[in-house]
């Protein structure tokens, strides 16, 4: 029988993290470890115009780290909203608003590993 091959990294399920660039700040506890390749796969994500590959370029290479979170938060801040270019264009309040109605709330959320510190 061939045995699994054991992912490594500096943290383990149940540990108390937070993050420290990507996203909005979060602190919440470990629930999952998985590879950068099954989380590009899974969440459609092409790492060449990834936001989390300007900050951390070897991300692909390293454990993706799901955390959750006590109370829930937007699944992202008000700056990647208008990144990620929804709307026609709409004027800074009518961002705002779209911003307050569209993007949903979650508990639970994945980090590059090297953006994760232990509390």
């Amino acid at each position: 029988m061939i045995e699994p091959e054991v992912l490594q990294s500096k943290f383990k399920l149940g540990d108390k993290v937070c993050s420290k660039k990507t996203g909005l700040p979060a602190h919440g506890t470990v629930i999952c470890i998985s590879e950068a390749p099954l989380h590009c796969h899974i969440n459609r994500v092409n790492p060449t115009n990834y936001p989390w590959t300007k900050l951390y370029p070897d991300w692909t290479d390293k454990p993706v780290i799901t955390i959750a979170l006590e109370e829930p938060q937007k699944v992202c801040s008000f700056e990647e909203y208008k990144h990620q270019g929804y709307g026609d264009d709409p004027t800074r309040e009518e961002e705002k608003i779209l911003y307050k109605y569209i993007v949903p709330l979650s508990t639970r959320f994945s980090y590059p590993e090297d953006d994760l510190e232990l509390l």
